[in-house]
């Protein structure tokens, strides 16, 4: 099988190995992904939005938090690398 992060460009190889606790996030969300082992941008997007959303003490703000950065990136939910 070929390993999809191969043919991903440098940049982007970069971004999703950005580790959650670099990115900026507040504490509550930084928080909340740790508390479930998300560690990197990879991990994060991994997630659909549904179980995201669903996350113990996940709010609406939290939650926009997240997408709002996810969309700035040009990354979506439920991604496999």
């Amino acid at each position: 099988s070929i390993d999809r992060r191969n043919t991903l460009s440098p940049e982007l190889k970069e971004l999703i190995d950005t580790p959650i606790d670099k990115i900026g996030f507040s504490a509550r969300v930084l928080n909340i992904c740790l508390r479930v082992n998300i560690d990197t941008i990879a991990d994060l997007v991994s997630y659909s939005r549904h179980d995201f959303s669903a996350l113990r003490d996940m709010g609406e703000k939290s939650f926009n938090e997240v997408e709002t950065y996810l969309k700035s990136k040009g990354l979506t939910w439920k991604m496999k690398f």
